[in-house]
Formats: C-alpha cells, structure tokens, sequence
C-alpha cells in the first residue's frame, strides 16, 4: 500500500570523515558496505540487520548522514519512534538542509501521535523544497487528526496540485482523503470519486467506489484479500476497515465506527499512518 508507506528511503551513502586509525579511504569504503548492506536488509524487510549494519558504518564515520537517517527509517519501521527521533535530529545537526531528514522526523511524529510537531517538520520541509509533494501530504493528515479540515483540505489541494494529473496511488489516496475532509466541513459528497472507474489504481478505486455507494463493504473486505504479498493484503485490510468506520461515522453511526476503528488499530502496526489515524478517530469518539 505505497500511500501508507510512511518513509523516504535515502539510497545515495554519504561517507564522511577519518575514524580510529584507518586509512581515508578504507573507511569510507568500509562505511559504504555497511550502508548497502543496511540498504539490502531494510529493503528484506530485517530491520534488526540494517540497524546494525547501520550502526556499524557508524563506528567508521560518526559523521554519515545517511548512516544516521536510515537507522531512524529501520527504527521507525519497528515503531522506536524515540530512537528514531534521536536519528533523524543528529541527521538534521549534520546536515540541517537536509529536507528528507525532516520529512522522516516528522513522520515519526505523526505515528507517535504528535501532531504539532509533525506539521512543524513538514513545513520545514515545505520552505526547503516547495515541490514536495509528500511534505504537504503529511502535513494535511497530521492537520486532519487535529480536526483542522480546512486547513487539512487546503494542504490537500496543494498536494495533489503539485502532480497535477499523475496516475499514481499517491494521487489517489489524496483524492480519498480529501472527499472525505470536504464531507466533514459540510460539502455535499464529492462527485470527483464518480471518476474511479478510470482509475489505475484498482485498490485504490475499490475504496473510491465504496466511498461512493457503488461497492458494498463485503466486497470490499473481499477484495483487500486479492494480493500476492501478505504485507499488501494487512495494509488493504486496515485501510478498508478505517474508511467502513470513516463512512459510517459520516452517516451518523458513531457507535458502529468505533468498532471498525478498533478493528484497524487491532489489525495494523504502529508504524503505519492507518493505525494512527484510526486511534485518532477513536480518541475523538
């Protein structure tokens, strides 16, 4: 479920500076081999092996960069969202341009369930690269769990401006999320899911479809079963769970959407923006 993947993950190393009593380059070698290694296990989902590969590249160069923000992606991952904090802001010391730093920090923020913090580091993001995407994104969800929809709806719109017309599922999920948001502000349902039949996206259209009427939750259910990855199937299932609890909230059912969104929390990992957002719901009914 690539919209609900939380992280950037950086795959250019950077070495720095001469450790212990190695030879420049046999350290910056030596550190680069940790930190593709630490790239391949993050990538086979062993997230206790990159971050140790990770801390080995460490023990050669106190100063890599990229060392430090793919540790705090392997520990967000197993939801250490303290220790991933802890890297993510020695990453930003190093290097404090360093937008995808931020925008993992504030990921990790958000999970955590702090919001402020999290709409601080993507507007960082945002004043570093005003084209990111994904800054926006994840600035609107945190401005959602808030219950600022306007403001959740405006961050939003700007998302989805910035790719104007991508055909991708990240553009798919902003659409979600925003008819969603417009509901709640009290917009009439929004006719844009009516164009989902077009979509590419086929997960991502089941959900518009049921969002829309035109798919009963059974069949949803059903078909966030349909994948040949188990990881893929535990991510449909928890998103089909959180927007049943999110359409039956918006029809009035409080009592039956807290019990979806209980099921979500239930079925997911903290490390997913889904879990979050459904301990949201529940926290606010």
């Amino acid at each position: 479920m690539n919209p609900a993947l939380p992280f950037r993950f950086r795959l250019a190393p950077i070495v720095g500076a001469l450790v212990l009593a190695l030879p420049l380059s046999l350290a910056a070698q030596s550190a680069n081999e940790y930190l593709t290694q630490g790239m391949d296990r993050f990538r086979q989902g062993d997230y206790d092996g990159a971050i140790a590969a990770y801390t080995k590249a460490l023990a050669l160069d106190a100063n890599s960069v990229a060392a430090y923000n793919d540790r705090g992606l392997a520990r967000s991952r197993q939801s250490n969202f303290v220790g991933a904090l802890a890297d993510f802001d020695q990453a930003i010391k190093l290097k404090p341009g360093f937008a995808e730093a931020y925008f993992n920090r504030g990921t990790a923020e958000f999970l955590e369930g702090n919001f402020d913090g999290a709409i601080a580091s993507n507007t960082r993001v945002i004043a570093l690269r005003p084209d990111h995407q994904g800054a926006c994104y994840h600035r609107a969800l945190a401005k959602d769990c808030q219950g600022n929809f306007e403001g959740a709806n405006d961050d939003y719109d700007k998302a989805r401006q910035l790719k104007a017309g991508s055909d991708t599922a990240v553009a798919y999920y902003l659409l979600l999320h925003s008819s969603v948001v417009t509901q709640r502000i009290g917009h009439a349902k929004d006719d844009r899911l009516k164009g989902a039949a077009d979509w590419k996206d086929e997960w991502a259209q089941a959900l518009a479809q049921f969002l829309d009427g035109g798919l009963t939750e059974n069949v949803l259910l059903t078909r966030a079963s349909v994948a040949n990855d188990q990881a893929l199937v535990a991510g449909q299932h928890g998103d089909a769970l959180y927007f049943a609890g999110i359409k039956r909230l918006l029809a009035g059912d409080k009592a039956a959407a807290r019990a979806d969104f209980r099921k979500c929390v239930d079925a997911t990992s903290p490390a997913e923006i889904v879990h979050r957002m459904a301990e949201t719901e529940l926290d606010r009914h």
